[in-house]
């Protein structure tokens, strides 16, 4: 089973791509035809926002932005991840329809006149190990996943047309790089595919973030906040109208590989007491590239290596044994959050001490996540070490993220 962990660091195989750092054209258009022509230097300045949907149960949560492809444009909902490459869509003629309830949105690229397949011949193809001998034959992709659930398809380009919050503008993104899914194995719940967000090629961001100062953030309101919305924004932040407070912005820098955004981690702490985690199990093996932390929105929980939950699973069960409404196994620790005797609980505060000194807290409500039976269930799940360790979306809520590429640094503050 493939968890809620939709398109994570352990669930990529890397493509190896090398892909032409192609520069694509795109244009503006106002929703309001009277409205002045906004030109390429005048956009560099400013930023967009995206809307940004939260769909499925609490223990398969996932972000949905919406994204219209295609000429005319057909509206679908994908998992922004940045943890991916790869952007890729389900497209119309599946061959393979294993899931009978299939109710996703369907890309129908017969209707797109803009719709074009990219073929072995193409110079963005080389390299890529999925041809034929044939330079006629389409251009595949695969990614796999490590229960062996796998999409498969070909790569195509289309328009892409993004309807901004902030200053009703339509944008439209010509030539925008994809894959076009033949299967539905993988379970996304409500999503149409996957908006690659890395910072490389072929991703969405690699596309758009030159065109707005190398720089693209998001905010995950939590439930508490009634004055922030879920956004994914493309440029700089300062007239977003988001609030949070930007003195409290931290920045630790990330390395930068194939498709994952690697922050430095040094320990994990609980109410300001280290774990007694060894500092490999953090570390980034930059020869194989492989161990180290991700941040990653297209994974729900959070994943660390076997050692570190461990460490974290005992910290639990102790802090728990006064209670009685409390299930403990070897993989989880579940409580009655419904319980008279955990009202005003407060539980040990967590965070993730970086290297260059920056802590990430996450909220306490989001440690934890209920479960189908109504108790509360943690929202760490252990990993092998050679995958490294995953923030996921869930411990992210709450907060404010901002990826600067130019300084290959990540900025984060608590939303108000």
């Amino acid at each position: 089973m493939l968890q809620p962990i939709t398109t994570s660091f352990l669930a990529h195989l890397s493509l190896n791509l090398f892909i032409l750092a192609l520069l694509v054209p795109f244009s503006f258009q106002r929703s309001l035809p009277s409205s002045p022509q906004w030109n390429e230097n005048k956009v560099l300045n400013q930023s967009i926002e995206i809307p940004i949907f939260s769909a499925g149960k609490a223990s398969s949560k996932v972000l949905l932005v919406p994204i219209q492809l295609g000429e005319p444009p057909q509206t679908l909902y994908l998992i922004p991840d940045t943890g991916s490459d790869a952007t890729w869509v389900y497209c119309d003629r599946l061959p393979y329809r294993h899931n009978n309830n299939f109710s996703n949105h369907i890309f129908s690229h017969s209707r797109s006149s803009t719709f074009a397949p990219i073929y072995c011949s193409s110079p963005v193809c080389t390299g890529i190990n999925h041809c034929s001998s044939s330079t006629r034959d389409l251009c595949n992709y695969a990614h796999e996943y490590v229960d062996g659930t796998a999409t498969t398809g070909y790569w195509a380009t289309d328009t892409v047309t993004i309807k901004s919050d902030k200053r009703r503008l339509d944008l439209k993104f010509h030539g925008m790089m994809f894959g076009c899914s033949s299967q539905d194995f993988i379970n996304l719940n409500d999503a149409d595919g996957i908006l690659g967000l890395s910072p490389n090629h072929p991703s969405f961001t690699s596309h758009l973030a030159p065109r707005f100062g190398y720089m693209f953030s998001y905010f995950l309101a939590s439930n508490k906040g009634v004055s922030n919305k879920n956004l994914l924004v493309f440029g700089r932040t300062e007239r977003s109208g988001i609030s949070f407070e930007p003195e409290q912005m931290q920045y630790t820098k990330f390395i930068q590989t194939n498709s994952f955004f690697h922050v430095e981690v040094s320990g994990l702490s609980f109410d300001d007491v280290l774990l007694d985690i060894p500092k490999w199990v953090w570390k980034f093996d930059a020869q194989n590239e492989s161990s180290g932390v991700i941040l990653d929105t297209g994974t729900t929980f959070t994943y660390v290596p076997g050692v570190a939950f461990q460490a974290i699973h005992a910290l639990y069960a102790e802090f728990f044994k006064p209670y009685s409404n409390v299930t403990v196994t070897s993989s989880d620790v579940c409580f009655n959050s419904l319980a008279p005797e955990f009202d005003g609980i407060q539980m040990p505060r967590m965070a993730f001490e970086f290297e260059d000194g920056a802590r990430f807290v996450p909220h306490e409500e989001n440690l934890f996540y209920e479960d189908e039976d109504g108790s509360s269930c943690l929202a760490i799940r252990a990993i092998d070490q050679s995958d490294g360790s995953i923030i996921g979306s869930n411990l992210q809520t709450g907060y404010f993220w901002e990826y600067d590429l130019l300084n290959q640094r990540v900025g984060f503050a608590c939303l108000v």
